[in-house]
């Protein structure tokens, strides 16, 4: 090393069985693993609040509720949420995060089961999308009962909302799938840009349809006379049963004015925890003998309710499909050069979903 020269600029060379050798810088090194990191962390987070709900769920929910079809969904919803985790997790922890593959650009090594948890991951974030959208269409249809003519016209606007963003959604997973088995850099497409922006639209769509019903819910408690709510309970229902919360999430993740690795996951996991944590709520509510009366929740009678949606890291066999979350080289952003000078195409986490 030079004199005066600053330590973290180090750079080690890596030798590509291909016939080819790639520098790396040290500070490069430790960016991309303090990434992996905290994507991780998230990504446990996720897996530990999803199995806390899961076990409050088994426990409080009444035995003749748990054969509702809103209760099978939300359950398949947080399976699907700690199992999507656990594969992204382990994109970490196998041969795609290796320094041969990661930096050096030589997947040779890598296994049939790299291949599948890649993709599985991928598959199960399309599943968790289906799940929380079809729960949110359930519960429209249970919000609205007492309407039958709305109910029809609501329903059939929710089915066609969630067509929409499940169609782009699959196109983008379908794209992330054959960009891992080619072993290609995923490249954000204006597919998965309408993507975002029907899950954004989606979430918002329900979550406007949940805070037209309370709002209903509040003026029909006051001509009737009922106690009024308190104001935690107010606060609990706007920010869980209307999904304000997923719904910032996903506008926040759509103008990019908030930005770290694993954000579009937190969407996801925020939403399909909304939809049993309300039912917990609604069934308590509904116990009691002031709460009784409860014409807001779509869960007293059997569901909760949330929202869909996902990050793609842009390199092969990464899918943060909260996402399908695939990881690939930035060309304009490029760190990594060869012997003679000649810039390799960098590695830069950028966020599909």
């Amino acid at each position: 090393m030079e004199e005066g020269q600053n330590p973290l600029e180090q750079s080690i060379t890596i030798i590509n069985p291909e016939g080819y050798n790639v520098t790396v810088f040290l500070s490069e090194i430790d960016t991309e693993n303090l990434k992996a990191i905290k994507f991780s962390a998230i990504m446990a987070a996720q897996i530990g609040a999803c199995a806390i709900i899961l076990f409050l769920l088994a426990a409080l929910t009444k035995p003749e509720k748990r054969l509702s079809k809103i209760f099978l969904v939300n359950i398949t919803s947080l399976i699907l949420v700690i199992i999507r985790s656990i594969l992204q997790i382990m994109y970490y922890s196998g041969p795609w995060f290796k320094m041969i593959a990661y930096y050096g650009g030589y997947y040779g090594g890598l296994t049939t089961s790299a291949y599948a948890t890649s993709i599985a991951a991928t598959i199960m974030a399309l599943l968790l999308h289906i799940c929380i959208l079809t729960s949110l269409i359930l519960q429209v249809r249970v919000v609205y009962a007492s309407h039958p003519k709305l109910n029809n016209i609501m329903t059939a606007i929710s089915i066609f909302v969630a067509l929409v963003s499940v169609g782009f959604f699959t196109a983008v997973c379908t794209q992330v799938i054959k960009a891992i088995l080619s072993v290609e850099f995923y490249e954000s497409r204006w597919v998965y840009t309408t993507s975002r922006a029907m899950l954004a639209v989606s979430i918002c769509f329900f979550s406007g349809i949940f805070v037209a019903k309370l709002g209903m819910a509040i003026r029909q408690r006051r001509v009737l006379g009922l106690e009024m709510w308190g104001p935690l309970q107010i606060i609990f229902i706007m920010g869980i049963q209307t999904l304000i919360i997923p719904a910032l999430f996903s506008i926040i993740e759509n103008i990019n004015t908030v930005r770290f690795d694993g954000m579009s996951s937190l969407t996801t996991c925020l939403v399909a925890i909304s939809l049993p944590v309300s039912s917990i709520w609604a069934a308590t509510t509904s116990d009691s003998p002031v709460g009784s009366y409860n014409s807001m929740s779509p869960s007293g009678r059997g569901g909760g309710s949330g929202s869909a949606s996902s990050n793609l890291m842009k390199r092969p066999g990464h899918t943060n499909m909260t996402s399908c979350t695939t990881v690939a080289r930035s060309q304009n952003n490029s760190q990594y050069r060869d012997e003679d000078g000649a810039e390799k195409g960098a590695s830069q986490h950028a966020e599909v979903f």
